[in-house]
């Protein structure tokens, strides 16, 4: 598991983090991602099944992908109210969150920042 935690992060390397108020399209940024995966495992002089990892991830393959993915949008969503913000501006993140432990966290941060600040991406 924890290599599709880390390799996930590898197409952030390059491409940035994107964020759900950054109006890149999907396929543009797994399209970005990919390429800077691929800078990245360039300068690796050993081989490796990291990509195959990565796409397992992108396409949701395995239950593990599915909870990485889970984790992300968590994260996301933490980073935001360690901001300062109130989580309900981010309800296409909590939207995304299905595993129950993850979605627990979720909503005690969504109760925890009730009445915060609205962050001025959201419309």
């Amino acid at each position: 598991m924890y290599k599709k935690g880390i390799i996930h992060e590898l197409g952030e390397v390059y491409a940035e983090d994107y964020t759900p108020y950054d109006n890149i399209t999907k396929e543009e940024k797994h399209i970005k991602e990919r390429e800077a995966i691929l800078k990245v495992l360039d300068t690796l002089d050993e081989n490796n099944d990291y990509l195959k990892i990565w796409e397992e991830y992108e396409k949701s393959e395995t239950e593990e992908a599915k909870f990485i993915k889970n984790v992300d949008q968590l994260e996301f969503l933490l980073q935001a109210c360690a901001y300062g913000y109130d989580a309900k501006y981010f309800e296409k993140s909590l939207s995304k969150i299905n595993n129950s432990y993850c979605k627990e966290i979720a909503l005690s941060a969504l109760h925890s920042t009730k009445g915060n600040k609205k962050p001025k991406i959201v419309g």
